[in-house]
């Protein structure tokens, strides 16, 4: 009785042994890696609520490409007091889209305002925090609304 039950333990370990390889192999290919898309979204998500700023998201999928965007509505006197959140937003930003997990996830980052001043101040804090991340690229627009726009790209796989 005692060499049937070490015998089912040795079995039993074994088979172990043998699954634990296959459930790493599936995590990979499932996502389960650091720095996915959806990540880097819920991460900004988050940093911007905490900031204290209102945003919405949005994902478009089509022809196998992930186009997903934050949209990000920045307070006309909290631009033109240079409020503290506003700097605080964006080192959070930044920090995140400077991550080494983010290196080959293509970013943009548009700030829209009316004046150029306010749109070339957005756009010196976040170069702090991003200067020379080459995924990263940052542009300014003239617009009524004084804005942020985050955007994300890539491109999935056709066997998932």
């Amino acid at each position: 009785m005692q060499r049937w039950k070490f015998l089912l333990g040795m079995l039993s370990a074994f088979f172990i042994l043998m699954a634990l390889p296959g459930c790493t192999a599936l995590d990979m290919k499932s996502g389960g890696r650091l720095g996915s898309a959806g990540d880097i979204q819920e991460r900004l998500s988050a940093v911007i609520a905490r900031n204290g700023f209102t945003h919405s998201l949005r994902s478009e999928r089509s022809g196998g490409v992930h186009v997903d965007s934050i949209y990000i509505s920045v307070p006309l006197d909290s631009l033109k007091r240079r409020h503290y959140s506003l700097e605080n937003l964006m080192r959070d930003v930044g920090q995140i889209c400077a991550l080494p997990e983010y290196a080959t996830l293509p970013i943009h980052v548009e700030f829209a305002a009316g004046d150029d001043e306010d749109r070339h101040y957005l756009q010196a804090l976040l170069f702090k925090e991003v200067d020379g991340k080459r995924n990263v690229s940052i542009t300014v627009e003239s617009d009524f609304f004084n804005d942020i726009l985050i955007t994300t790209s890539h491109s999935v796989s056709k066997g998932r």
